[in-house]
């Protein structure tokens, strides 16, 4: 009898209440919407820094383009440049460098001051605008959270 006592309460107490399976539910519910958010910040911030690495390989082909050509290529005359998938397509066609659609971002170059240029970054998503300059050998980000 004393035994049979013994067995019920164990057995009575071997589980979960529903209170507390709620409660780890809620907790790694929590968690993975606390990843969800850096996940994508994280995409946000590889894409803009693979928009200024091409813009940077973009550079260095410029190079190599001044050395064959004695100028830099450029894909409008104007001081300012739509940059769009027909720039990034010339850009890819003249320099060979491929500006990737799965950065978000169209890019052009307009010629700044006396033999030098500016490469344009726009991204497609949001109104983030990254411009290099090549004397100054540095971006600058503009609208970009």
């Amino acid at each position: 009898m004393f035994e049979s006592k013994l067995l019920k309460k164990n057995l009575a107490t071997s589980g979960f209440t529903l209170i507390e399976l709620l409660v780890v539910v809620a907790i790694l519910g929590v968690i993975a919407s606390i990843g969800v958010v850096a996940y994508g910040s994280y995409k946000v911030t590889a894409k803009r820094n693979s928009a200024e690495n091409t813009m940077l390989q973009i550079s260095l082909a410029q190079t190599e383009y001044y050395s064959d050509n004695s100028s830099y290529y450029t894909t409008d005359s104007g001081a300012n440049c739509d940059a769009d998938s027909d720039s990034s397509g010339e850009i890819a066609t003249n320099l060979f460098i491929n500006v990737a659609s799965k950065i978000d971002f169209e890019m052009c170059i307009i010629p700044h001051g006396t033999g030098d240029y500016k490469i344009k970054a726009e991204s497609t998503k949001d109104s983030c605008v990254i411009e290099w300059n090549n004397v100054d050998q540095k971006s600058v980000r503009t609208g970009c959270d």
